[in-house]
């Protein structure tokens, strides 16, 4: 299971505060949540091949700075996966006051 291995990744950063889909609330800054938006198998002629997965990684915090950081410490945990192209999206949550450093990448299994 992909969502296995991309804790298995992440697990250790940002003091062990990483979430699927969403974090509790009260949850101490900075932290992760990520999500597996999607997840296809490719159909062959003798079967099913390729699984494609797409990753999305959202690093929050208090700082521009401390988001950047923990984004750019997501890209390196997530490099033995062997991601895709990876994109980089910066946002800032109203309702939190925290600052959002997203990544969404592709990963094959």
């Amino acid at each position: 299971m992909i969502e296995t291995q991309i804790y298995a990744q992440l697990k250790d950063l940002q003091g062990g505060r990483v979430y699927p889909q969403i974090a509790p609330q009260g949850t101490a800054k900075p932290y992760l949540v990520y999500v597996v938006p999607s997840d296809i198998t490719e159909r062959l002629l003798q079967g099913h091949g390729a699984q494609r997965v797409a990753v999305q990684v959202d690093a929050y915090a208090e700082t521009p700075s401390a988001a950047i950081t923990a984004r750019d410490e997501v890209i390196a945990a997530l490099l033995p996966l062997e991601p895709g192209d990876i994109e980089r999206t910066p946002g800032y949550e109203q309702d939190t006051g925290l600052y959002r450093q997203t990544i969404e990448t592709v990963i094959w299994l």
